[in-house]
């Protein structure tokens, strides 16, 4: 996830997919639901507690 100057003027966040290098901008307020979607369509689920070592 991005947060930079051009996000933080826009209210946004830029989540990048490390292993396919897509990315979207996405706003602020829903940038967690979105990181839960996009954890659960590739079969990770955020309470996992080996999430962080799948995301490198």
């Amino acid at each position: 996830m991005l947060y930079g100057p051009d996000e933080r003027t826009a209210g946004e966040v830029t989540v990048r997919n490390m292993h396919s290098g897509e990315q979207a901008r996405v706003p602020l307020a829903e940038a967690a639901s979105y990181l839960c979607e996009a954890l659960e369509e590739s079969g990770l689920r955020p309470d996992q507690e080996h999430l962080g070592a799948d995301l490198r």
